[in-house]
């Protein structure tokens, strides 16, 4: 992996991590007014705040194809997208590339019922009803966000008029059961794929939806403090546990020291690591290694706990220069606004900036006067 121009040039295993946790494969349905016709739509995309992610994954087809790849569309709210519609760049460029490199993650499932589906719609050897019918059917099995705007009874409601009659609907739903059944009887692909390269499968995880967090330790009967924290967000899934566990035994390996992740569970898995003694010694250097992997963005976000380091090291002591309490002014400021202008922090800059001060005896008139952004 290296850079061109500041951006990272991605690898498959890099660009296959971002894809595990802000990947999307997707097949949609569109009823035509006042008929039951269904139009069908595959997409593959990727959603991402970070540009340069996304023109990196560009470049990484450019190179594995002559035809001409569709452009990033956005940002809207902040978020832009790279998204495939073309059957043909889909099944000339991306199910072998996905067939060669395998998502290791629980979007593997999702790819596999993904491209099922689409030969299966595009064989013209079986009626289009009976096709549209497999394809209902296998978009219960994918692991979508947000509510679907029909039931699978209602899309089978829109399809049995094409049908015979009840007995040849019943028959052709136990055939697209059954093989589906089957198909969803494939096996994960191995951990130890040898096209896989775990370092750079956990920095695409990290750059997807993971977050190099600083944050502000405010306890009441404590002194004030910040904080390093590692966390990763994917979908609550029993295979997403287990490749988030074979990283913790890959980094384990590389840093001669045992990594778990603390996983707090919802609709998705943060999967943590916090603790001192293990983040600072093993996992800010495993990262600083790769520094120059790394988006600009990340990159800020990553030199933060460097400056939470130097912070750490002033306020051990009992007594400050003013060098070293401007120094905590200016580094507490920019800590606070690392993530995105400090919007989502539960308190207001002089909250914290007052407690600091009462703690350490200090003045921090600039993180005192900041105001973050709405």
């Amino acid at each position: 992996m290296h850079k061109l121009f500041g951006v990272p040039e991605i690898t498959p295993s890099f660009f296959n991590g971002v894809v595990c946790s802000e990947g999307n494969f997707y097949i949609s349905f569109q009823v035509q007014k006042n008929t039951n016709y269904l139009v069908v739509d595959f997409g593959f995309s990727i959603n991402q705040t970070d540009m340069d992610i996304l023109e990196s994954s560009v470049r990484l087809f450019e190179g594995m194809t002559d035809s001409r790849l569709p452009s990033i569309s956005g940002p809207v709210k902040g978020c832009s997208a790279w998204a495939i519609r073309n059957n043909k760049l889909l099944l000339d460029v991306f199910e072998p590339y996905f067939q060669k490199y395998p998502l290791m993650s629980a979007k593997y499932r999702d790819c596999c019922i993904f491209f099922f589906g689409l030969h299966k719609y595009l064989d013209t050897s079986i009626a289009r009803h009976r096709r549209i019918l497999y394809l209902v059917h296998l978009f219960e099995h994918m692991n979508l966000a947000g509510p679907r705007k029909y039931t699978l009874v209602e899309y089978e409601r829109f399809l049995k008029p094409s049908f015979k009659n009840e007995e040849e609907f019943a028959a052709c739903r136990a055939k697209v059961r059954n093989e589906i059944a089957l198909m969803l009887q494939n096996s994960y692909s191995s951990f130890n794929n040898v096209h896989i390269r775990w370092d750079e499968y956990l920095l695409g995880l990290v750059l997807g939806d993971g977050c190099f967090h600083v944050g502000f330790e405010l306890r009441h009967n404590r002194k004030a403090n910040v904080g390093k924290e590692l966390s990763i967000s994917l979908p609550n899934k029993q295979r997403n546990i287990e490749m988030m566990e074979h990283i913790a035994q890959y980094l384990s390996a590389q840093v001669q020291h045992p990594i778990s992740w603390i996983m707090k569970r919802g609709s998705r898995i943060q999967f943590v690591i916090k603790r001192k003694d293990i983040i600072t010694p093993y996992i800010h250097e495993f990262f600083m290694e790769r520094e120059e992997i790394l988006t600009f963005k990340k990159r800020a976000e990553l030199w933060g706990w460097d400056k939470i380091d130097r912070v750490r090291e002033i306020i051990s002591r009992k007594t400050f220069t003013a060098e070293e309490v401007a120094i905590l002014d200016q580094f507490l400021t920019d800590l606070y606004f690392i993530h995105s202008g400090g919007v989502w922090r539960k308190k207001e800059p002089i909250e914290i900036a007052q407690k600091f001060e009462r703690d350490y005896s200090i003045s921090l008139p600039k993180f005192k006067n900041s105001v973050r952004l709405r």
